[in-house]
């Protein structure tokens, strides 16, 4: 008798961990689920994030396009780009690397205006963001508006960062 409740025992004990494990593992699975892939079931912010993921996937190949020279071939990643990203904006509205993406994109295909005013979007969002006020900058260099990119530099001067050196260096070669 005493034997069989110790087999009792041992099987209840086997029994539970064995919940007590299948229960652990799916708290630290991050919620993942074996249903199929569904993209409307999906986290809205995943689904952006995944959004965002193909602009930078092209704009990546529109740049290495862009260097070698082939602006017509570049545009059609950039203006892809540009489709992802204005869909991602919607669902995570000021996001300033998402406005720092679309301002490049924009500048790459010559859309001047739209550049600027996503660069300064995205300086809203984030005033101190180094690497944006160096990208707009640049951008004031190459449209000849020497003014704001003395004003850009100005605004960076306490940053002792690299992107300040970058920019007063580029500033006093094309001027």
């Amino acid at each position: 008798m005493l034997r069989y409740f110790f087999y009792s025992l041992i099987v209840i004990f086997f029994f539970s961990s064995l919940s007590i494990s299948a229960e652990w593992n799916d708290t630290n699975t991050n919620n993942i689920s074996l249903k199929k892939y569904d993209k409307n079931n999906v986290d809205p912010t995943a689904r952006e994030l995944d959004t965002v993921a193909l602009a930078v996937r092209n704009m990546k190949k529109a740049d290495k396009i862009y260097e070698k020279g082939k602006k017509d071939k570049a545009k059609k990643h950039y203006e892809k780009a540009i489709e992802y990203l204005l869909k991602a904006n919607k669902e995570l509205v000021l996001n300033e690397n998402i406005l720092h993406y679309l301002a490049h994109s924009h500048e790459r295909i010559e859309l001047n205006e739209e550049a600027e005013i996503y660069y300064n979007l995205a300086l809203e969002v984030n005033p101190d963001n180094n690497l944006i006020n160096h990208s707009l900058g640049i951008f004031y260099v190459q449209t000849s508006k020497l003014e704001k990119a003395n004003k850009t530099l100005n605004t960076m001067k306490n940053c002792n960062c690299e992107e300040f050196q970058s920019l007063k260096n580029y500033i006093e070669k094309n001027t």
